[in-house]
């Protein structure tokens, strides 16, 4: 997924692609890409945009839109 960080004193915002996971732990944003993790001071950050997609639980998956069903196996 890609995600997009605009900071507080920056001029542009900082974009992300291939991002694996994004979370907050702590007083950080922690943003996982591959084997790198990328971490920032939530205070630091204005603002972050991404793509929310697909996962279990959202009515896409409900729908069964982005799954199979295989033997009774739910296949993402």
């Amino acid at each position: 997924m890609e995600v997009r960080v605009i900071f507080m004193d920056a001029t542009a915002e900082k974009v992300f692609k291939n991002v694996d996971n994004i979370y907050t732990k702590g007083g950080l944003l922690v943003i996982r890409d591959g084997d790198l993790l990328y971490k920032y001071p939530l205070e630091n950050i204005f603002s972050t945009v991404h793509k929310h997609g697909a996962h279990c639980g959202s009515r896409a998956w409900k729908k069964k839109e982005f799954t199979k069903q295989k033997d009774n196996e739910v296949v993402l």
